[in-house]
């Protein structure tokens, strides 16, 4: 009797597999399949079936989505909404002219083109800090360390990294090169900064690694790696991924670099349309398909980092207005439509519009559809 059971059981959770195996298999081809287990899960919503944030355009509201929360900075006061379109909190920030980086609970603003900025988290003011010169770009790391790259001042560029008590650590001048990129790892053990060199016939861009604690002491002789581009070749991003790893977007290529290796990981061709290096433990790169065998212009490949693994999604794609990711999520604009993307390739939400869509932002937990009067929220 107890093996007569013991088979039973074995009989029933083969059964489970191979009807999950056969389920998977026919939600990736079978498009009238996947639609119905899309709208079985209820995958799919529309414009004026979500909750929503009131906005005027007049305002020229500057939105921002990190974490779980919406952010809507006007008149010198930034609002945090939650996904069901409360408003959970309001800081007054004298910023006019703003620009906004986050990583998962923490949000920095600062002056673009001035001299201040602030360290959020969880909606509460950190600290605040200003700068000699002009602010260009700011990001700051999962565990709130800020890289703030500054021009006009007697250098070309001059990079501050702070820690996440609002201390700066140091200061690196560059010279001769204009810094257009830079990121903390999340171990907050090194700084990379991407530069380029216009004084020559042939431009130039390099990446250097920084040890954060060798520069505390001697900034100067702190740098532990440094990978010199292609000629021509201009980066324009870089992002830590895994451990010490940093990410570097190129015109035609993506590297990575560390602190003591550098390795190419994909090259452009003349299929790429769109690449992303912000999804975690992801690249994501839009592409015109070579061949219509699937019957799809387009594709998203998806590379995992760690795996080097890649996955494909097919399905509906048209030519998309813009391609943004933040931790999981992948987050496609169509212009009257949206498509949130699982970094397997797999579909998470659909959302229609009769209307164009102004922009989409995107949060660990939320996606944020712009109009010029209101922001549509999807939660995640």
């Amino acid at each position: 009797m107890e093996k007569k059971k013991i088979i039973i059981k074995v009989a029933v959770f083969s059964g489970l597999v191979l009807l999950i195996i056969i389920a998977s298999a026919l939600y990736v081809t079978d498009s009238n399949f996947r639609l119905s287990v899309d709208k079985f899960f209820n995958k799919e919503v529309s414009e004026n079936n979500l909750k929503t944030i009131e906005i005027s355009s007049e305002d020229n509201p500057v939105v921002h989505a990190y974490d779980k929360y919406i952010v809507v900075l006007t008149k010198g006061v930034l609002k945090s909404y939650d996904k069901m379109s409360n408003n959970v909190s309001s800081l007054d920030i004298n910023i006019t002219s703003p620009m906004m980086s986050s990583n998962e609970k923490y949000l920095v603003v600062g002056e673009n083109g001035g001299k201040n900025f602030c360290v959020i988290r969880e909606n509460e003011l950190l600290w605040q800090g200003s700068v000699d010169g002009a602010i260009s770009k700011i990001t700051v790391n999962a565990n709130g360390y800020v890289s703030v790259i500054v021009t006009n001042t007697t250098y070309k560029s001059v990079v501050i990294a702070y820690n996440s008590d609002g201390v700066e650590l140091f200061k690196t001048y560059l010279s001769s090169t204009y810094a257009l990129s830079s990121d903390i790892s999340n171990n907050n053990r090194y700084l990379a900064i991407g530069e380029v060199d216009y004084t020559g016939t042939i431009i130039k861009s390099k990446v250097k690694i920084i040890s954060i604690d060798l520069a505390k002491n001697d900034p100067e002789n702190s740098i532990i790696n440094s990978y010199e581009s292609e000629p021509g070749e201009v980066i324009t991003s870089l992002n830590y991924q895994i451990g010490d790893n940093v990410y570097c977007m190129f015109s035609n290529y993506i590297q990575k670099v560390n602190h003591n290796e550098n390795e190419r990981i994909i090259d452009f061709n003349e299929n790429t349309l769109f690449a992303d290096i912000y999804a975690k433990n992801s690249l994501v790169v839009f592409e015109k398909q070579s061949s219509s065998l699937l019957n799809n212009e387009y594709q998203i490949k998806i590379i995992n980092l760690s795996t080097k693994k890649e996955s494909l999604y097919v399905e509906d794609l048209t030519l998309i207005k813009s391609l943004k990711t933040s931790g999981d999520n992948i987050v496609l604009n169509f212009i009257n439509s949206v498509q949130v993307l699982t970094k397997k390739g797999w579909l998470s939400k659909k959302y229609t519009s009769t209307k164009e869509i102004k922009d989409i932002v995107v949060g660990e937990q939320i996606v944020g559809i712009l109009y010029k009067d209101k922001i549509e929220i999807i939660d995640l």
